[in-house]
């Protein structure tokens, strides 16, 4: 393997160089549906260093993972990366994730496409109204999202003009990871909930057929 592979850092944002600090693996016992160990295979855990913020991450893969050695495709363990499940629309997944790669390097442009990924959620549900707050509370009257939910992207709607429009006020730390919970639980509650009670209905309903 090769000591030194492109990365995009967790840290900094960058598409930049990382270099392989350590390589280690070990050998895990996998297990069936029925509780019974099926064999052991090989994990290979790779810590890496950020060589533009010297960030630190952790990745693992294994040996039929078909792309052994390549962190691309390797799954990052440290620092844990946010995903959104697939029941959510892929232009809004698109928009959070463009927002997660620049989180670190502009706090105001994470929090306006944030506030974007809001938008593109209220287009795809055809709520209505002149701007997004009115949008935001024909989704209150809609019955999709509770008091709570609203407040939440009120929240988020805010913040994300102050990323927009006031240049000198700094958005900080807490504030990011606060909004960045606020959209991801109202996907959450939109998307993903609603996808898993079907998922569980279907389920039952086959069980108690049989």
């Amino acid at each position: 393997m090769n000591n030194e592979i492109i990365l995009i850092c967790s840290y900094c944002g960058n598409k930049t160089s990382h270099f392989v600090k350590t390589q280690i693996s070990s050998q895990e016992e996998i297990y069936g549906s029925n509780g019974e160990c099926l064999g052991k295979i090989d994990t290979y855990y790779y810590l890496t260093e950020c060589k533009t913020c010297n960030g630190i991450s952790l990745f693992s893969d294994w040996e039929g993972s078909g792309n052994t050695g390549d962190l691309r495709n390797a799954s990052q363990l440290y620092p844990s990366s946010r995903e959104l499940g697939k029941a959510i629309p892929e232009e809004i997944r698109k928009s959070y994730e463009e927002a997660k790669k620049v989180e670190k390097l502009s706090p105001n442009a994470f929090v306006v496409l944030l506030r974007r990924s809001l938008e593109l959620l209220c287009r795809d549900q055809k709520a209505k109204g002149r701007n997004l707050k009115e949008q935001i509370a024909d989704l209150s009257k809609m019955g999709l999202i509770p008091n709570t939910i609203v407040e939440m992207a009120e929240t988020l709607r805010f913040i994300g003009n102050i990323g927009a429009h006031e240049i000198e006020v700094d958005i900080d730390q807490a504030e990011i990871s606060a909004i960045d919970d606020f959209l991801v639980a109202m996907l959450e509650y939109v998307y993903v909930a609603p996808n898993k009670i079907t998922k569980l209905k279907d389920s039952i309903s086959k069980k108690s057929r049989k």
